[in-house]
């Protein structure tokens, strides 16, 4: 981070995120904002977090973004503009999104002709309905094609974070079929695509084909993109919008994956020791945030999609259930199921705006103190 950073971001009246200490040495904690998959309910819902934390001026001094699936088709749309902003995408997105509702029969009508053209064009390339599945993704969200790699400009001085998509490299060449055919069973897809993926840190670029596949197929959550050593993260902000049936079902597995993941890689995690959570929420009556912290290791402030102080608001408009109405698959939204859903993730970002700032606090006195 050079000195044209953009260092001390006021949180709020009294708290800053970059401390200046006496000796001149400025002490800044290195902060990742990292959403789950989810489908356009997590680009909905990843919108709204960056949204609320660019209100507060987290965003600006976040180093890293990552997602995966539907929070990675969100951090394309953001990063695709020639300036991105969370606030501006976000009314963007509002217009867009109710859109691909209005176009659903055009749309599965053009995914099938791309792929039966794509299929006839490359006929000895591996082309699945992934392909132009991804393609028509993009045409809604993508505010514009731009390569991955031309992000140079929008990433000098600090302006806006290293973004991060993950996805799984697999060695072995197996059709989308064959890892569909999977996701009902945990144990086959850790053991043919994490270990298949795991064998060496290195990618041969002079491969003529490279396969990768939804890192959600593994689990449903970046966090490897953030837990690597070099990265030196100090909090992570985690955003979970996986499907998980009802608020009251357990709402940590993807969490339970990513310190199993950690610990296998001896890579510093907090210890979660989720069995207090167990025994306190019987019920599922779980909270909106939560958060795990241990020396020597990254802060998690792990945010749940959970309705429950935001359904208390009043008139009856905010009493809804995520789970049923918000499907995975599901393309078709209004725009007001879409404020619905946006509105609650802002909500419960700026109702715990304090554990983040307390959080990031604790990160530098840790930092000031090593």
């Amino acid at each position: 981070m050079n000195k044209d950073t953009k260092l001390g971001v006021i949180l709020n009246t009294s708290t800053v995120i970059a401390l200046k200490m006496d000796n001149y040495k400025i002490i800044t904690p290195n902060i990742a904002i990292i959403g789950s998959g989810g489908g356009l309910r997590a680009v909905i819902g990843m919108s709204a977090a960056m949204t609320a934390l660019k209100e507060r001026g987290i965003l600006d001094s976040t180093m890293y973004t990552a997602g995966l699936s539907g929070s990675a088709w969100y951090l394309m749309s953001l990063y695709s503009c020639k300036r991105p902003n969370a606030t501006e995408l976000n009314t963007k997105l509002r217009e867009t999104v109710p859109q691909i509702r209005s176009n659903m029969f055009l749309y599965a009508w053009y995914t099938w002709k791309y792929y039966t053209s794509w299929l006839h064009q490359f006929k000895n390339k591996n082309i699945t309905v992934a392909d132009p599945f991804g393609y028509l993704i993009s045409s809604f969200l993508l505010q514009k094609n731009v390569p991955w790699s031309e992000q140079e400009n929008k990433l000098k001085n600090g302006a806006m974070p290293l973004p991060l998509i993950a996805a799984l490299h697999v060695r072995e060449e197996k059709s989308i079929e064959d890892y569909h055919g999977m996701c009902g069973n945990e144990k086959i897809i850790e053991e043919n695509i994490i270990q298949a993926d795991s064998r060496t840190d290195l990618i041969d670029f002079k491969e003529d084909f490279m396969m990768l596949v939804d890192a959600g197929l593994a689990f449903n959550s970046p966090y490897p993109t953030v837990l690597h050593p070099s990265r030196k993260v100090d909090v992570i902000l985690s955003f979970d919008f996986s499907y998980r049936g009802s608020d009251s079902e357990w709402p940590f597995r993807q969490l339970e994956k990513a310190e199993e993941w950690a610990r296998k890689r001896c890579i510093p995690f907090p210890k979660l020791k989720l069995d207090t959570i167990k025994e306190k929420c019987k019920g599922g009556n779980y909270e909106e945030v939560y958060v795990f912290k241990e020396d020597n290791s990254p802060i998690i402030v792990h945010f749940v999609m959970i309705n429950k102080s935001f359904r208390k608001l009043g008139d009856g408009k905010h009493d809804f259930d995520i789970h049923s109405n918000y499907h995975t698959m599901r393309l078709n939204y209004s725009e007001e199921e879409y404020n619905k859903l946006n509105s609650l993730v802002q909500h419960n970002v700026l109702e715990n705006e304090k554990k983040i700032v307390d959080c990031i606090l604790e990160a530098i006195h840790r930092k000031q103190n090593n």
